[in-house]
């Protein structure tokens, strides 16, 4: 009796436990960051001269980051358009590519209050501040994603306002929020 009921025990044991540990793993990259309001005025430490200035905050360990940064590298810095790249953490690879097109790069301690997650796209605009903190897409980051930062200033420019809000999802980097998010340590383990 034992052995006719062993194997489909084990397998429905093994499949459940599979089927956790998926969805977890795809329900990590559902989640939606709340990120504070940047002071920008903080993070810019020195004056620009063009009217708009980009924030993109990413960090190297996060897949969605090291698509946005390809992308910022392919694209290249725009010539009116002052545009910085916030590291948190560090990021040799990527810093060096995104100097020779046109980025200022800094970097951000780990442990900065204001962020819980990335990729983060900020624009701001001399003459009323910071008038966009959100994601890049209306969806979570992947390599077919269309990225739509440029359409984003283009509005700015054109209206002075950005209609849309996108959701910040991505990698947490706030080390409390990684416990809560992924209590098994499956994705972050710092």
């Amino acid at each position: 009796m034992m052995k006719r009921f062993g194997l489909p025990l084990f397998i429905f044991i093994w499949a459940s436990g599979l089927s956790y540990v998926l969805a977890h793993m795809h329900g990590i990259h559902r989640v939606e960051f709340k990120n504070q309001p940047i002071n920008i005025g903080r993070l810019l430490t020195a004056e620009f001269s063009t009217t708009y200035a980009m924030v993109h905050v990413l960090t190297e360990e996060c897949g969605c980051s090291q698509i946005i940064a390809e992308y910022l590298i392919k694209r290249g810095a725009l010539s009116d358009t002052k545009e910085f790249v916030y590291f948190v953490g560090n990021s040799e690879d990527y810093s060096k590519k995104l100097k020779e097109k046109g980025f200022e790069v800094r970097y951000l301690k780990e442990e900065d209050e204001h962020f819980q997650g990335v990729p983060m796209l900020t624009l701001y605009s001399k003459g009323q501040g910071i008038v966009y903190a959100g994601g890049y897409s209306k969806k979570i980051i992947t390599p077919i994603t269309k990225v739509l930062d440029l359409e984003l200033l283009k509005e700015l420019k054109q209206t002075k306002i950005v209609s849309q809000q996108y959701p910040i999802q991505g990698c947490a980097i706030s080390k409390n929020l990684m416990t809560k998010i992924d209590p098994l340590g499956l994705k972050y383990s710092k």
